[in-house]
């Protein structure tokens, strides 16, 4: 693998104030999806916990079996850990449509 190749790989962190606008972000998603009934509510409680997970910058996974209640809010707090972790990106976490 060459340096360029690398780079593709290398993890970077959020800073701060990447992760303030990706907590606004989500606020604006979790308003578009609604209180979470019928199918968007897997894809509401995901984002909410993605947020508490976000606000607290948590970056644990051992406590989403127990809180999330569907395979796609477990898919997005896991995505938020990843991004706090450099993982993943904002937009891959907030590209998660409702079924």
């Amino acid at each position: 693998m060459n340096s360029s190749e690398q780079r593709d790989f290398e993890h970077i962190t959020p800073t701060e104030e990447e992760v303030n606008e990706t907590i606004r972000q989500i606020r604006a998603r979790l308003a578009e999806v609604g209180t979470g009934s019928g199918a968007n509510e897997p894809l509401s409680q995901g984002y909410r916990l993605a947020l508490q997970i976000l606000t607290e910058r948590s970056e644990d996974y051992t406590g989403i079996p127990l809180q999330a209640s569907s395979e796609k809010a477990k898919a997005i707090t896991v995505l938020a850990i990843n991004y706090l972790k450099g993982e993943s990106s904002r937009e891959v976490l907030l590209d998660i449509f409702s079924d």
